[in-house]
């Protein structure tokens, strides 16, 4: 008896040298919900309001991004708008979700939207749409019966977006998800187009080259660190795309004056500019830097002088112009 109960212990010690110890086990569940009934339906949806496109010749949305400020990005908001009825009744609707698919295919979070229940708003917003020529008349005409509470067929949504100024222009997918009770759900999608813009912004109001020698080049350094003060305490010249696309830009530059009677002149094919490793001489006339701003990226811009043999003492003053190519 003894004999036999000591394999017992001895199989038992062998066996539990098999059990798996962890402190923590992640463990897969499954489960697949089956939606019963029909599904909801997505009626029409649409995206306000279009900014691209003043005069509507363009179908659909356009929007166009506010420019970038500073250092920070700067959103463009707008809305998104989906009418949805449901064969069960619209009081099947259980909930309507969205999410973008942005230009470079980066999707944004999943929302929930939230119900315009007030008719006369909603007539208002699809009114809206229809001057923005978004939807037809014809889909005015379906949603306006529909929304009409003693009809009550369709409830509106809707749910507000925002894109920024390093977001990339084309074509964005508006996604909508319409779920009843039940768990029945619809999938419906539509495009705007998110518009390329072209904007810069400098951290300086003007160039002062100080005090400078005939004959010896002045030069005047940017750094790419927006409006921050170098080791002396002075900002350095700065450059910034502030929109989504990359772009060239051309210089000029007037005469600069000692504002005295006679007039005398430091000529602007004495001064010079430097950007992206490119450095241009004689601003008379505008000169194409060959080279690509890009788009949120702040850039160092620099500027010299070079005042000429005969040029007599004195303060001059003179304009630099920037212009986007």
């Amino acid at each position: 008896m003894n004999k036999i109960l000591a394999m017992l212990t001895a199989m038992l010690m062998v066996l539990a040298m098999y059990v798996p110890m962890a402190a923590a086990q992640d463990i897969p569940t499954t489960a697949m919900v089956s939606g019963a009934g029909t599904p909801p339906v997505i009626e029409c949806i649409f995206v306000l309001d279009d900014t691209g496109d003043a005069a509507h010749v363009t179908p659909g949305t356009q929007i166009l991004p506010n420019p970038g400020s500073g250092a920070d990005e700067v959103l463009t908001s707008f809305w998104k708008y989906v009418i949805v009825s449901d064969p069960n009744g619209i009081n099947d609707i259980s909930k309507v979700e969205e999410y973008l698919t942005k230009a470079d295919g980066v999707d944004t979070p999943l929302l929930t939207t939230t119900e315009v229940t007030d008719y006369m708003k909603a007539l208002g917003i699809l009114a809206s749409a229809l001057a923005q020529n978004v939807i037809t008349q014809a889909e005015f005409d379906s949603a306006e019966f529909k929304l009409d509470p003693v009809k009550n067929n369709a409830r509106m949504f809707k749910i507000e977006n925002s894109l920024d100024n390093h977001d990339m222009p084309g074509a964005i997918t508006v996604h909508f998800k319409a779920i009843d009770a039940s768990g029945g759900t619809t999938f419906a999608t539509e495009t705007f187009d998110y518009l390329p813009l072209k904007a810069f912004e400098t951290d300086f109001g003007s160039v002062d080259y100080g005090t400078i020698l005939v004959g010896i080049q002045q030069y005047v350094a940017g750094d790419d660190v927006w409006a921050v003060p170098g080791p002396d305490g002075a900002n350095r010249n700065t450059i910034k795309n502030q929109g989504n696309v990359e772009f060239k830009i051309s210089a000029s530059a007037t005469d600069m004056s000692n504002g005295q009677t006679p007039a005398q002149y430091i000529h602007a094919d004495a001064l010079s500019i430097e950007l992206l490793g490119v450095h241009l001489y004689d601003l008379s006339s505008p000169v194409v830097i060959d080279a690509m701003l890009q788009p949120c990226t702040p850039t160092q811009i620099s500027f010299d002088i070079t005042a000429p043999s005969g040029t007599s003492a004195g303060t001059y003053n003179g304009q630099i112009t920037l212009s986007i190519v």
